[in-house]
């Protein structure tokens, strides 16, 4: 596996190593309601006036009745505060949960340990710190370790190594196990690099994906990447989702999302009418050039016009 990874890369790896707990917090339900109060771009009535805004239906009654009598300007600013602080909220509640699932593994480890720790008058961040020293120990120098450790646990060495002398067929055991330990260890690093890359493939073929346009189906995932990752390994399998999650929690690409939303419905607002207009015209006009009988559009002037005519002289 390689030293220097990507984001993608990274997302891979966390993909792989993600939990499969189902109760594993889901921002889904923080996500949505940033979605419903975060500020929308401003939409235009058929008169082309703006439209009004409306609070977030979670909001108590009192305060939606404030954000009604409130000018545009700070009901602008109210939902734009309400969509910074629901983005930190889901953050928070995704740290939160890491910490619970975390705080759950320790204490099914230590569930048969707890009662023997307190007899002895040890806490658990005790017990771990020793762990971690002799640990330590063991890595900078395994022979003292060992010795300092058969000492305190009152185990003579000596008979260990006369056993293993005395015993030809222990020794051949223990080279037969040693040598499994390796076959299996090198088997199991072979199926973490293919996992990798096959999670990587499948992350870069998300990605990358195309519409049938020829657009990119996710622009953004760059962008987003980092917090893919965070949502991943709290638990969501589905890198669809995973990635709207994300945009929605980035407030700069969501900005950019919802923009791009309205640019595109304005476009297709356009195209209808220019569609309509030119549906008009060719049923005013025939094929030829002619005059199918049917009645002109006239202008105001010419109505008018029309009107005056009619008046007897």
């Amino acid at each position: 596996m390689p030293n220097d990874t990507s984001l993608r890369d990274e997302l891979s790896a966390g993909f792989d190593g993600a939990g499969d707990d189902p109760s594993a917090a889901d921002p889904g339900a923080a996500a949505a309601a940033l979605s419903e109060g975060a500020a929308q771009p401003p939409a235009q009535g058929a008169g082309g006036e703006l439209a009004a805004l409306e609070a977030p239906s979670h909001w108590p009654e009192a305060d939606r009745g404030l954000f009604g009598k409130a000018s545009r300007e700070h009901q602008q600013n109210w939902l734009d505060r309400e969509k910074r602080y629901q983005t930190g909220y889901d953050k928070v509640s995704q740290q939160l949960a890491q910490f619970k699932r975390d705080r759950e593994s320790y204490d099914e480890i230590f569930r048969d340990m707890d009662r023997d720790l307190g007899l002895s008058g040890m806490s658990r961040q005790q017990f771990v710190s020793q762990l971690v020293q002799w640990n330590n120990y063991l890595s900078k120098d395994p022979l003292g370790a060992m010795r300092a450790m058969a000492e305190r646990m009152g185990v003579d060495l000596k008979t260990l190594t006369e056993a293993t002398a005395q015993d030809p067929q222990l020794s051949g055991v223990r080279k037969e196990v040693e040598t499994l330990k390796q076959h299996l260890s090198s088997q199991e690093r072979a199926r973490q690099q293919e996992t990798f890359r096959s999670n990587l493939s499948s992350v870069e073929r998300f990605a990358s994906a195309k519409g049938q346009d020829g657009k990119p189906l996710r622009p953004h995932f760059d962008e987003v990447a980092s917090d893919v990752i965070q949502l991943i390994r709290a638990g969501e399998r589905d890198l669809e989702v995973a990635y709207n999650k994300a945009c929605r929690m980035n407030e700069k690409v969501w900005e950019k999302i919802q923009a791009e939303q309205a640019a595109a419905t304005a476009k297709q607002q356009e195209d209808e009418r220019k569609k309509r207009v030119d549906t008009a015209r060719r049923a005013a006009v025939g094929t030829s050039g002619e005059s199918t009988g049917t009645t002109q559009p006239k202008s105001l002037r010419e109505d008018l016009e029309s009107a005056f005519s009619s008046w007897p002289n």
